[in-house]
């Protein structure tokens, strides 16, 4: 066993150390079949297109889906700002509220809100639940908290799958004999 490990250490991979020392045993890479009888050359197009179809099509999907919930979650935030500052505002309960309402394509027109003491919060699948200002303030709390722990799961998941495409990509290396990618130092800040 240490006649392997020194070998590996001076051939530079585990695989070219049993080359080394069986070669009887091994043909080259040009005649190497696989255990389904597919090729050398067809077996790296699998994982290629394995890794293009698939792992970078999941990593695309996972990335966006966690852009969503951050901008919903910045939403949230916003709202929560407005109704503390609706709540700090003094005789805003007795007069009522004047502002501007969005009617879609960034077109505005004034509104007159009678009861600022309530408002209507989006809970999900377009149904809105009429809340006090300080029960809409718990919900917000209790949503942002939860799009926080799915959006770093979405994070984790991001980079699990990033692991993979790059394990695989080594791997390609690897089986095409290529030299190991050598990265070059990042600069400190």
């Amino acid at each position: 066993m240490r006649m392997f490990s020194v070998l590996a250490r001076n051939a530079g991979t585990f695989i070219e150390a049993i080359f080394g020392i069986f070669p009887q045993f091994f043909a080259t890479t040009d005649q190497i079949k696989m255990a389904d009888g597919t090729g050398l050359e067809e077996k790296v197009k699998k994982y290629e297109e394995f890794v293009n179809d698939k792992l970078r099509k999941d990593l695309e999907t996972v990335m966006k889906t966690q852009e969503e919930v951050n901008s919903k979650i910045a939403e949230y935030l916003q709202l929560k700002s407005v109704i503390e500052n609706i709540k700090n505002c003094d005789g805003v309960a007795r007069k009522g509220l004047k502002t501007q309402v969005d009617l879609g394509c960034n077109f505005y027109c004034q509104a007159q809100i009678t009861d600022p003491s309530k408002i209507l919060v989006s809970v999900g699948f377009g149904f809105f639940v009429e809340f006090t200002l300080d029960e809409a303030l718990t919900f917000i709390e209790k949503k942002c908290n939860q799009l926080t722990t799915y959006s770093s799961k979405l994070g984790n998941d991001s980079a699990k799958i990033k692991a993979h495409i790059k394990l695989v990509l080594e791997g390609l290396r690897e089986l095409q004999d290529i030299g190991a990618k050598k990265e070059e130092p990042r600069p400190v800040w």
